[in-house]
């Protein structure tokens, strides 16, 4: 969509990609975990109305994923960055995806 929309950044993009892919490959794997919980002693039921999020960010080689769950709501959604693209060459080099998905409940 940026490719087509805004020309400039992409080639701002295309010309930074390798230099990003190089930085990951020198970072090491990590999983990160990072909660928000809003309570306040001012405001009463504060922690009632604000959002509650957890995000989740997972790095492994040149790819990367975060996971991100808003307390309250049926679905979470995913960030996908395939640095390397994808094996059989149909996912170019730094592709991103946002998927958004809904929890089924029975």
């Amino acid at each position: 969509m940026v490719q087509h929309y805004q020309p400039l950044a992409w080639a701002k993009w295309c010309r930074r990609l390798p230099r990003l892919i190089g930085t990951m490959k020198r970072i090491r794997d990590f999983y990160m975990e990072i909660s928000f919980h809003f309570e306040s002693s001012m405001i009463p039921f504060i922690s009632r109305i604000a959002l509650s999020d957890t995000y989740r960010t997972l790095k492994r080689d040149t790819n990367l994923r975060a996971d991100i769950i808003l307390a309250g709501f049926d679905g979470f959604k995913i960030l996908l960055f395939l640095g390397d693209g994808s094996e059989d060459g149909k996912v170019p080099l730094g592709h991103f995806t946002w998927c958004c998905t809904k929890i089924r409940r029975s």
